[in-house]
This record gives structure tokens, C-alpha cells and sequence, in this order.
């Protein structure tokens, strides 16, 4: 979780939106923040780390570009958070589409 090696700047959801393993349909947590880089995820159960994930998550209605975001990440880290029994965890983002590059690139705006 350091700053200073972010590229770019990390954006606060306005909603929480789940995320989910898209080769199981298991949810994994919600997805607390993003950027062009990575998320990172609240989740009930630690999120092993040093693994590459295809994840997607359902946007809402009101969001642009709403349907479903897909993308490739991998797991860099995970911390137990302040509740207990909660966990933050890292992801690089490493394969998604122009599209949904586009959608994160909204947030910037």
C-alpha cells in the first residue's frame, strides 16, 4: 500500500460493487477503489496473493458504460483490516479491454 510507486491516482467508488472470480462466479469482495493501475478489494476471507485472476464485476445502471467490466489482475498483497474479521487486498490490473479502460479512465475526469 505505498503512494509513492503508484503510477496513477487511486479513485474512490462511490458504491461498493462486488467482485467476483469469473472462472468460479464466487465473490471474492467488494471493490473499494480503482485506477489504471489496480484495485483493491474488502473482503471477508484473506485473498491469496501471488496469483493471476480473471475477476469481473457488474456495474451499475446509473454508471456509464454499465454492463459488465472483465479484466486480468494479479493478487500483490493482503492485510488484515481494522474489523476484525475483514481483509484489504491488492491487484494489479495486468489484461483488460480499451472499453473498460475507458470506464476507469472516467473516474479520473
Amino acid at each position: 500500500m505505498e503512494d509513492e510507486r503508484r503510477k496513477h491516482k487511486r479513485n474512490k467508488l462511490n458504491q461498493l460493487m462486488e467482485l467476483l472470480d469469473a472462472n468460479t462466479e464466487c465473490p471474492l469482495g467488494k471493490l473499494v477503489n480503482i485506477s489504471l493501475d489496480g484495485i483493491m478489494v474488502l473482503s471477508p476471507k484473506p485473498i491469496p496473493i501471488d496469483r493471476v485472476w480473471q475477476l469481473k464485476v457488474t456495474l451499475p445502471s446509473e454508471s456509464p458504460g454499465s454492463g459488465l467490466f472483465k479484466f486480468g489482475a494479479e493478487s500483490l498483497w493482503c492485510d488484515g483490516a481494522p474489523n476484525e474479521g475483514l481483509y484489504w487486498s491488492g491487484f494489479q490490473i495486468i489484461d483488460i479491454s480499451n472499453s473498460d479502460m475507458e470506464w476507469i479512465n472516467g473516474f479520473a475526469s
